[in-house]
This record gives C-alpha cells, sequence and structure tokens, in this order.
C-alpha cells in the first residue's frame, strides 16, 4: 500500500519535533526506529488518509513488501473523553492477516508473541505482534510455518484468556511459553524502566516450564 501522504523520516526531523520528543520520553530512541522499522511522522496526508495526518506512521511489512501502515495518535490522552482513536489503519486494508516484525525474527529459534508494535521495539528482533489482543487463523498460519523452535506467548496481563487460546493453538507444533505480565504493564513499559528485568522474566518463565530457549 502506499504511503498516507507526505511522511517523514524519524531521523530527519529534529529531536525537539512533538512526535520524537513524545518516543523519547516513553524510552524509545527515534534514530533506531527510522533505521530499523522505517518509522516515520505524517507531516501531510491524501485526502483519502486524512486521518493519518499529525501521527506516527509505522509501515507494516512482510517479506519486503508494505501491506499496510499504521497511525499512532500522540500524545497519550483519555481516548474515550478525546474522542480520538489511538491508532488509524490505512482504510480497507484488514491488519488481521499481518504480523509485524516477522520478517526480521523468521530466522531466529524463538518468537515472543506481543500485542502492540511499541512492544515488538522494545524488546527487539524475535518479537511479533498480532496488532491485537486475540490472533486470527491467517496470523496462526504465518507463526506456525515460520518453524520457530519455540513460541512465547507475552500478551497484557488483561489478556489472559486470549493468552490461553494462543497457548493451545500451537502447543501441538512447537514449544510454548506463556509469559504473565504484572498488572497496569506491557512489554514496552517495561523495557523502558529495566529492558534486562524483562528478559529476565522471559528466560525465568521458559526455565520454569521447562523450555531451554538457548539450544
Amino acid at each position: 500500500v502506499q504511503d498516507p501522504g507526505e511522511c517523514i523520516l524519524l531521523d530527519q526531523l529534529s529531536l525537539d519535533h512533538p512526535a520524537n520528543s513524545y518516543l523519547i520520553n516513553r524510552g524509545f530512541d527515534p534514530w533506531q526506529l527510522a533505521r530499523d522499522y522505517k518509522v516515520s511522522y505524517c507531516q501531510s496526508a491524501l485526502p483519502a488518509f486524512k486521518g493519518a495526518e499529525g501521527r506516527i506512521i509505522v509501515p507494516i511489512i512482510m517479506e519486503g513488501e508494505q501491506l499496510n501502515w499504521q497511525g499512532r495518535y500522540f500524545p497519550d490522552v483519555d481516548w474515550k473523553r478525546a474522542g480520538v482513536s489511538k491508532y488509524y489503519n490505512c482504510p480497507g486494508v484488514s491488519k488481521r492477516a499481518l504480523v509485524y516484525g516477522l520478517d526480521a525474527s523468521k530466522d531466529l529459534p524463538f518468537c515472543i508473541i506481543v500485542e502492540g508494535v511499541t512492544d515488538v521495539w522494545a524488546i527487539g528482533p524475535g518479537a511479533v505482534c498480532i496488532l491485537g489482543k486475540s490472533m486470527s487463523g491467517h496470523q496462526f498460519e504465518k507463526i506456525k510455518n515460520a518453524g520457530f523452535r519455540a513460541v512465547i506467548v507475552m500478551l497484557d496481563a488483561d489478556a489472559k484468556d486470549n493468552a490461553r487460546d494462543l497457548i493451545e493453538r500451537f502447543k501441538d507444533f512447537t514449544q510454548v511459553v506463556n509469559v504473565e505480565i504484572p498488572e497496569n504493564a506491557d512489554p514496552a513499559s517495561m523495557a523502558a524502566v529495566d529492558s534486562e528485568n524483562l528478559w529476565d522474566l522471559i528466560y525465568g518463565s521458559a526455565a520454569a516450564q521447562h523450555v531451554d530457549l538457548m539450544q
């Protein structure tokens, strides 16, 4: 799919640009996001995509092709009270067939399934997101066919039922590890505080469930 309009890569913006300031305050490096994930800012949107204007644009790339994009509104607000959507996806394109981060992870021995793109950024290669709490059949097949030796399920604390569903679906095909996130947290917020502690939780959960990720 085409970009929603005039999109400027984050590393082409000043550090004090509102988009970069927002991401820096959340613990992310805008230069790295531009280099590794082609993240940009929509300066001016085409008429068909006006909802993307002024948002951080995250291209959803699979097998080298941009198949969708997601516009992230910032700064964070009370979404219902403000009457604005946190995410604006390319109209007419289903996100339910796509797995963000799979291209960078498919040659690794295990993957970590998370909910959102910021979780992928926080963890790095190996993390893939299903763009929500539930996984579609298309997404399941994409991850299963990648042939990972182990799948780690690391959804947010309020998605325990969804996590159980993922575990049931993968357990007949590969080793599965469930990582329980503390209440009111997600992988991105945990990594911003202490990335080593996040990885300790991942490896510790695997060891407790008798899965050796180091093999």
